[in-house]
C-alpha cells in the first residue's frame, strides 16, 4: 500500500485516475447516475492518494466520497473514525470511534494490517470535532494526529458540514494533512430545497415552551393531511429526554437520542424513526 500511495502521490491530481471504473461504480453499486458538485475531482484525488478536506453541507453525498474509493481499491482496509455510532451500521467499511483507534490494542492491530501494506486510507468524519474552535469539540479527536506519525504515506480524508476557514486550517494542522499532497474541497451552503423559520418561545416556562412544540407539530401535521417524522434538536440531554415524554404523553411518537443513553436502547430508538408508530 505505501509503494503505491507514494506512487498515486507522484501523479499530478489532473491525471486520470488510477481506477477508472469509479463512474460504473457509483451507478452499479449505489444506484447514481451522475456526480454532485465536486465528488469526481474528490474520487480521483482520493484515489490519486492525496490528502482531502472536503468541507459540504449534509445532502451534498460526503459519505460517497470515502465509500467509492474503498470499494474502487482492489484490497486493503479503510478506517473510517466517527463520534456518531447511528452511522456505524451497514457500512462496508471498518468504522470505530476515536476513542477506540487511539487505544494501544488497536494501533498494535492497525500496525500489522500496514506492515500487510493493506492500510488503505484514514477518513476522520464529522472532523471539526477536531478543532477547539469549533462548535461541537471533542478531546480525543486530537489523538488522531498519531496516525500520520505512525503510518506515513497513509492518506486521510476528513469530512464535514460546518467549519469556518479557521476551523479547516485547524483541521489540516491537526491531522497533519500534506500541504504539497492537499485536495481542498468547500462547497456552497445554499440549500435552495431547504425552508428556513425562525420562531421565538415568548414564555419562559419549560411546560409553556414543550406545548407550544405540541402546538407547532401537530399543526405541521394537519396542514401535510398526514403525520411525518422529523428531528428536534435540544441543547441538553434532560431538555431531550423531557420533551420526548411530555410529546408521548400528548399522543406524538416521540424517542430520545443522545450519547447518554444505553447503545442497544438508542439504536430501538433510532429505528422507530424510520418503523415504528408508537
Amino acid at each position: 500500500m505505501r509503494l503505491l500511495s507514494q506512487a498515486r502521490r507522484g501523479a499530478g491530481l489532473g491525471e486520470e485516475t488510477p481506477v477508472k471504473q469509479v463512474a460504473r461504480l457509483i451507478v452499479i453499486i449505489f444506484g447514481f447516475s451522475e456526480y454532485k458538485g465536486k465528488q469526481k475531482e474528490i474520487f480521483d484525488a482520493a484515489m490519486l492518494g492525496a490528502d482531502v478536506l472536503v468541507v459540504a453541507p449534509t445532502g451534498m453525498g460526503k459519505s460517497l466520497c470515502f465509500q467509492v474509493p474503498a470499494i474502487a481499491d482492489d484490497h486493503g482496509v479503510t478506517v473510517v473514525v466517527s463520534p456518531l455510532l447511528a452511522l456505524m451500521k451497514n457500512l462496508k467499511l471498518f468504522k470505530v470511534t476515536p476513542e477506540k483507534l487511539c487505544t494501544k490494542d488497536f494501533m498494535k492491530l492497525l500496525t500489522q494490517v500496514y506492515d500487510r501494506d493493506e492500510l488503505n486510507r484514514l477518513v476522520v468524519d464529522e472532523a471539526h470535532c477536531i478543532s477547539e474552535w469549533g462548535h461541537d469539540f471533542r478531546a480525543e479527536y486530537r489523538q488522531l494526529g498519531l496516525f500520520r506519525r505512525k503510518f506515513p504515506g497513509v492518506p486521510i480524508m476528513a469530512l464535514t458540514a460546518s467549519a469556518t476557514a479557521l476551523v479547516q486550517d485547524d483541521i489540516l494542522k491537526s491531522l497533519r494533512m500534506e500541504q504539497d499532497h492537499l485536495y481542498k474541497v468547500v462547497h456552497p451552503f445554499n440549500r435552495p430545497n431547504l425552508f428556513y423559520e425562525i420562531r421565538y418561545h415568548a414564555m419562559t416556562n419549560a411546560d409553556a415552551q414543550m406545548e407550544d412544540i405540541y402546538n407547532y407539530i401537530n399543526g405541521l401535521h394537519r396542514k401535510r393531511g398526514r403525520p411525518s417524522s422529523g428531528i428536534v434538536y435540544c441543547r441538553m440531554r434532560v431538555t431531550c429526554d423531557g420533551l420526548s415524554d411530555y410529546l408521548r404523553r400528548r399522543g406524538l411518537s416521540a424517542r430520545p437520542y443522545h450519547r447518554g443513553i444505553k447503545y442497544d436502547i438508542k439504536l430501538a430508538n433510532l429505528l422507530c424513526v424510520y418503523s415504528c408508530s408508537a
